[in-house]
């Protein structure tokens, strides 16, 4: 009988017997694995292919698990994707090294706290295998397959990383209002994070801003920066790639403009974010508030 890692499970998700999943975080910049706990799952993939991007509520396992209360425990958000080792204009994609930047360059601005993901633990998968410990990649999935099979794969790097606060998704806004509050915040985080890490968003969409709630109201967050590119990677590219989510990307990005990508390509995917969540979410609300008796 075949053993489960033979089948292709991965061994760094299972089931406890406490009847909760565990989960192994390895983290590139202590080079220690530290271990989750999974409350809930927040988002699955919709496809096999591609990024294939699981997400998970989780906490920290205490030292003393049986004795500790759960509901005491800080919660993170566990972000499990395939990511590509290029993008499709030819920059190297790496989140955790961005969001480790962004946390150590913006830790002593405390306006900004809980507008951007905050990095606690992320890096390359790690695999326990016959040849030792291994990062979890295609290459390494596909290396007894032949050459030219290979170079059809698009090579992607299994990474997971953990971040804070957890956010909700910007469609559970009550208000036109709260929706101001929460876009002015992203364009506060991206604007700090342009000039003082100098790496462009490039995928301002629906599912890439959030919010957090609290009893002082909400506060907007910008997450997801798998597209993200330096600034001067940006300006030395001749024709940038088409990157993004397709609906929100801006017209010069859908045309393969020969300019240079810069922060109003941004601004501009926001705008159309802003109007469709305008005129899709609130509009509806709207009109079913106008035919309330």
């Amino acid at each position: 009988m075949c053993k489960n890692r033979q089948l292709g499970y991965d061994p760094t998700i299972r089931y406890s017997d406490l009847d909760n999943w565990e989960i192994d975080v390895y983290d590139s910049e202590t080079q220690m694995t530290r271990l989750y706990v999974c409350e809930s799952i927040r988002c699955n993939p919709h496809s096999t292919f591609g990024r294939h991007t699981r997400c998970f509520v989780a906490y920290e396992k205490p030292a003393d698990s049986m004795s500790a209360n759960n509901e005491d425990m800080p919660k993170v958000l566990i972000k499990d994707a395939w990511a590509q080792t290029l993008g499709p204009d030819g920059h190297v994609c790496d989140e955790v090294a961005y969001l480790r930047e962004i946390r150590n360059t913006l830790a002593d601005d405390h306006t900004l706290d809980n507008m951007y993901p905050r990095l606690h633990a992320g890096g390359v998968v790690q695999i326990k295998c016959s040849d030792g410990v291994v990062d979890d990649t295609t290459q390494y999935i596909l290396m007894h397959i032949d050459t030219n099979t290979q170079a059809k794969v698009p090579a992607r790097v299994h990474k997971r990383l953990v971040i804070s606060p957890v956010g909700e998704p910007i469609h559970d806004l009550k208000s036109i209002d709260e929706l101001i509050v929460v876009v002015g915040d992203v364009m506060a985080a991206h604007s700090a994070i342009v000039k003082r890490c100098g790496l462009l968003h490039r995928d301002l969409s629906d599912n890439n801003i959030m919010f957090c709630r609290n009893a002082d109201g909400v506060k907007g967050m910008l997450i997801d920066f798998d597209n993200a590119c330096r600034v001067t990677d940006v300006q030395n590219m001749e024709q940038p790639g088409c990157v993004g989510t397709l609906p929100f990307m801006s017209i010069g990005n859908l045309e393969h403009s020969k300019v240079k990508q810069t922060v109003l390509d941004d601004w501009e995917s926001l705008t159309v974010e802003l109007c469709a969540t305008c005129r899709y979410r609130y509009g509806r609300l709207a009109q079913l508030q106008m035919l309330q008796p």
